[in-house]
């Protein structure tokens, strides 16, 4: 890969296997992350959850694209977002009706 690659929007072979590599790292520690949203309060683990879930989903947005980002950016769809919001919102809901530390994060975090 190289610099020049990079300028010229040109998904190289060796461009899209570091990305590949970078994407499984963050969802890495995206999955570490996210048990936080059950220790904190309810209004910090909308954020918390809303964060971790959107960069997840950002990074399968990426993976769908064969990691290749440069002049074609990874969206998410506004159906998605409004998904994740609702969840995060419902999640606040039972989690004021249960108290503190009742939010329990699904396992494993990817999400399809």
């Amino acid at each position: 890969m190289s610099e020049e690659d990079i300028l010229q929007n040109r998904n190289s072979p060796a461009f899209c296997e570091m990305m590949k590599f970078e994407v499984e790292r963050a969802r890495e520690w995206f999955e570490r992350g996210l048990p936080l949203v059950e220790k904190v309060d309810n209004q910090l683990a909308v954020d918390l959850e809303l964060f971790s879930r959107g960069g997840q989903e950002i990074l399968n947005a990426i993976e769908r694209q064969s990691f290749a980002v440069l002049g074609r950016r990874p969206i998410i769809s506004k159906a998605r977002k409004l998904a994740l919001v609702a969840r995060a919102a419902l999640g606040k809901l039972l989690g004021a009706a249960s108290g503190p530390g009742s939010r329990k994060p699904e396992a494993g975090g990817r999400l399809q």
